[in-house]
């Protein structure tokens, strides 16, 4: 089981690549869903991902 932490929200990266990251999630809705729901609960799998927001597993695995 691949469990996605919740560090997702924190960088060390400058402040214009966690821009980038902004945009990137702006311009594909299924990626901001994700990480959404990654920083609303806890212990989340990608099988989690694909049975509740019906992303791909592929599709999930790519993302994480």
């Amino acid at each position: 089981m691949i469990e996605i932490a919740h560090s997702l929200a924190r960088s060390d990266h400058p402040p214009i690549q966690q821009l980038q990251t902004v945009a990137d999630r702006l311009e594909t809705p299924a990626l901001a869903r994700l990480y959404a729901y990654v920083l609303r609960n806890d212990s989340v799998t990608v099988a989690d991902i694909v049975a509740n927001l019906g992303i791909p597993q592929g599709t999930a695995y790519g993302y994480v």
